[in-house]
């Protein structure tokens, strides 16, 4: 009997950064999402992303940084305006700086990324809203990552924790090798936002437009289930 000669080793596929793969979920949320999630989306990575990034040198400044996101990375080419060269400069920056997305297993990386969406620009702290909403959208890119992608809205401030549902090893929210650590899984409730919005995140041009949870009543709510690093953090802000 001929013994089968044996097959070499696939080459890994290169590792895609944290922009690359942002710039894919927003692609894939934009033609189904509201005006206002439109911007809740792109204002939550804009503050993200230049946290995820490695320590090379010439770092342009958060504000440049932020610009180059929200008005050029995240939006789709027919609603990109001609960049100035700080925007260029920046967005370049950026794709050279990114974290591959194999970074996002260790909970030191998740931690500073966390902390950001509690401070606005100018460094104060950033309302409970906002953290919520920010939060929200971080959680939903970091299932998507894991191949497990949810639709998303504006969450208030409520939060449930499941104690002592811990997701099992190769499944839940740690499939893709995604959030390792936590122990407690959680749930949010998300409602309505309001309509009004810039225009630079709608289709029609106007500046409001109607959002409403999908296939649920006006007054309905729906329950976002939280990986467990972030129901661990919501129950200590909300003990």
């Amino acid at each position: 009997m001929v013994k089968p000669e044996p097959q070499p080793e696939p080459e890994p596929e290169p590792s895609r950064t944290v922009l690359v793969v942002a710039e894919a979920y927003v692609a894939m949320r934009w033609p189904r999402a509201a005006p206002k999630t439109r911007d809740g989306i792109t204002d939550s990575l804009a503050t993200v992303l230049p946290v995820l990034t490695n320590d090379l040198p010439d770092r342009p400044a958060k504000e440049e940084l932020r610009s180059a996101l929200r008005k050029y990375l995240l939006l789709p080419a027919d609603k990109r305006l001609e960049p100035t060269p700080e925007i260029v400069k920046a967005a370049q920056w950026l794709e050279s700086a990114s974290m591959p997305i194999t970074d996002l297993n260790e909970a030191k990386v998740i931690r500073p990324a966390l902390d950001a969406l509690t401070m606005n620009m100018d460094g104060t702290g950033a309302s409970a809203n906002t953290v919520s909403r920010k939060r929200a959208v971080f959680h939903n890119f970091l299932e998507y990552l894991a191949e497990r992608p949810r639709p998303t809205a504006r969450c208030d401030v409520r939060v449930h924790v499941l104690r002592g549902h811990a997701p099992r090893r190769g499944g839940g929210a740690q499939e893709g090798g995604l959030l390792p650590t936590g122990d407690r899984l959680g749930l949010d409730h998300a409602c309505k936002v309001p309509p009004e919005v810039n225009i630079r995140w709608t289709d029609s041009g106007e500046t409001h437009g109607e959002r409403g949870l999908k296939h649920r009543a006006a007054d309905d709510v729906r329950v976002v289930p939280i990986p467990p690093v972030l129901a661990k953090i919501r129950q200590e802000d909300h003990p």
